[in-house]
């Protein structure tokens, strides 16, 4: 992770209720079910409210190469929506084939903003150097997609294999757990 003075206005927008409104507002009204909406939402709200952190310190801070003119705090707020998309209202179609398959609701029930934020900026510590061969890339906003895909498929790898037993169990297990969160 590379530090240097850099443009701080979306920082500085994400202490004006407007700037923040307009920014939840842009990914959630692309969600037509009002619950996912709402869960969304409050994804959303609790990075910006909560998890601040991520974008003054830490490997999700400043920026992830030397010419890249966007930091990483720009593409946070995306790479929730994209994972949350992923996981929650558009999995990949083998789980979308039968309506009511277990592994769909596995991963959607395995959905946590904490756990991908902490995911990810875990893994952003290592990749120092990952794209500096490619000239003509937005290596930031990349680095950013690839984490986020890699942590989707990790996700995905999980559903995988289990009996029908398993599944059961599995799934009244995270029920619980997103209760009592």
């Amino acid at each position: 992770m590379k530090t240097r003075t850099y443009n701080t206005r979306f920082t500085d927008g994400l202490n004006h209720a407007y700037f923040v409104h307009g920014l939840i507002t842009s990914y959630t009204d692309k969600v037509i079910d009002e619950n996912m909406r709402e869960q969304l939402c409050n994804d959303l709200e609790y990075l910006i409210d909560e998890r601040r952190d991520l974008f003054q310190e830490g490997p999700l801070s400043g920026y992830m190469h030397e010419i890249d003119e966007d930091s990483t705090e720009e593409f946070i707020v995306r790479c929730v929506y994209e994972a949350w998309d992923s996981m929650v209202q558009n999995p990949p179609g083998l789980f979308r084939i039968n309506p009511v398959d277990a592994r769909r609701e596995m991963l959607s029930l395995m959905w946590n903003v904490d756990h991908f934020l902490d995911t990810i900026s875990e893994w952003a510590a290592d990749v120092d150097g990952l794209l500096d061969r490619f000239d003509h890339l937005d290596k930031t906003s990349e680095t950013m997609r690839l984490l986020t895909q890699n942590y989707v498929n990790m996700m995905i790898k999980k559903c995988q294999g289990h009996t029908k037993q398993e599944l059961e169990i599995i799934l009244r297990d995270l029920r619980i757990e997103n209760t009592l969160r």
